[in-house]
């Protein structure tokens, strides 16, 4: 009988050690260049105006921003930085770093000479002439010159809201004393106070005297 071949040991290629399967590979999307990102800047801001611009008329942002950018309030350098443009550009737009502070004052100014009453009334407050004091201060000035800025006795020579006599004493309260009913209430407080101590006192004076 022939020889037989011992039968060779099998023989097996090892199975490779497990490995994580290879992370997809995703192509990542492009930064969005062009048009599409400055039609968002332009939205952005325009939509920032239209709200600034509805709720406010621009003298009365010149009249409370007229001392923007003079004071501690206005944002660092390093701050509008971090705004980004956007931000910058919003700020320099709706609120102008330099607004003339004369626009300001005289906005304020013609606001006082249509309504110089309630000017008085509010100046008077600070004094905390409220109430009843208020009712005598009303009816004082109303009985001397009906609070009209312009008022002049044609007699004495007397002037202006509270009939300053001389009229030129009331320029110890600002330049503007013959034209402005707010310079010429604040000297006339401060006289009433000095001299009378309160509304009603002075207006005791006037309705016996004729005068204060």
């Amino acid at each position: 009988m022939p020889a037989h071949r011992a039968p060779a040991t099998a023989r097996h290629r090892a199975a490779p050690a497990s490995a994580p399967p290879p992370a997809a590979r995703h192509r990542q999307e492009p930064a969005r260049q062009g048009p599409a990102r400055y039609g968002t800047v332009i939205g952005t801001v325009a939509t920032a105006l239209f709200i600034a611009l509805a709720q406010a008329p621009a003298v009365e942002r010149a009249t409370a921003l007229a001392h923007y950018g003079q004071g501690p309030s206005r944002p660092a350098a390093t701050n509008l930085t971090a705004l980004g443009s956007v931000g910058r550009l919003t700020i320099e737009v709706i609120a102008p770093p330099r607004i003339d502070p004369q626009l300001a004052a005289a906005h304020a100014s013609r606001s006082v000479r249509r309504d110089p009453r309630g000017a008085g009334r509010q100046l008077a407050a600070v004094y905390g002439w409220t109430g009843r004091q208020w009712t005598c201060l009303e009816q004082l000035w109303t009985r001397e010159s009906r609070w009209n800025y312009q008022a002049k006795n044609p007699s004495s020579g007397a002037y202006g809201i509270p009939q300053a006599l001389p009229g030129e004493k009331m320029a110890t309260a600002g330049k503007d004393w013959r034209s402005n009913p707010a310079t010429q209430i604040r000297w006339g407080l401060r006289y009433i106070k000095g001299r009378y101590g309160s509304p009603c006192s002075a207006w005791g004076t006037f309705t016996s005297r004729g005068w204060y």
